[in-house]
């Protein structure tokens, strides 16, 4: 799945992104710690903050000195998708599901029908 992202983000031609956030994308294209980035599991937001924060990783300059660069924005749980235009490349959101809601139908069933019994 990673190496589908990242040909993904390979495909994604300039000129479809707003141009404040091209030099964003390059970044994100020039990347070479992405794929270990991701594979390591990048640092999520707690669930109690909805707004986005940025995904950094270290890149090398055209000195060859290395530092910490924007290549996205991260959100768990974001009340709106207000990111600034310059970051809009590359948005992760991930959403908390209730375990209510995971449960398998067939256990969910099981249990309303002991429930019904019990009521009789």
């Amino acid at each position: 799945m990673i190496d589908e992202l990242l040909e993904a983000i390979a495909n994604i031609p300039d000129e479809a992104v707003n141009a404040r956030a091209r030099p964003t994308l390059e970044r994100l294209k020039a990347s070479t710690t992405l794929a270990t980035d991701l594979q390591r599991g990048l640092k999520v937001p707690n669930s109690n903050k909805s707004s986005f924060v940025q995904i950094k990783t270290v890149m090398a300059n055209s000195d060859g000195i290395t530092n910490e660069t924007i290549i996205g924005m991260i959100a768990r749980n974001p009340n709106d998708w207000n990111i600034d235009a310059k970051h809009r490349v590359f948005a992760m959101v991930l959403s908390d599901v209730s375990a209510e809601k995971t449960e398998p139908a067939a256990e969910g069933s099981q249990i309303s029908e002991s429930k019904d019994a019990a009521q009789s």
